[in-house]
């Protein structure tokens, strides 16, 4: 099984895609989310995590900034 670090890119349709928009993408995220809320994920950890990805992808800032309000948005409240 995939770890949640490993799962990130499934989120984003494996290239920079809005944060779990396909339904494809959104089973991924929720399984994801499933993983971390097992494991005691914070927000911080997933935020940095998710960060690390998206700057991997070479994304600009402002494409950063809108992605990781929908992340924050759809995932921060899942996690501690």
């Amino acid at each position: 099984m995939k770890t949640w670090q490993e799962q990130i890119p499934g989120c984003f349709a494996g290239m920079t895609a809005p944060f779990a928009m396909h339904p494809n993408d959104e089973k991924r995220a929720l399984a994801m989310m499933g993983t971390m809320q097992e494991q005691g994920v914070n927000w911080r950890e997933a935020e940095a995590a998710i960060r690390d990805y998206l700057t991997a992808q070479n994304v600009t800032q402002d494409e950063m900034r809108k992605k990781m309000q929908r992340v924050e948005e759809r995932l921060k409240p899942w996690l501690s």
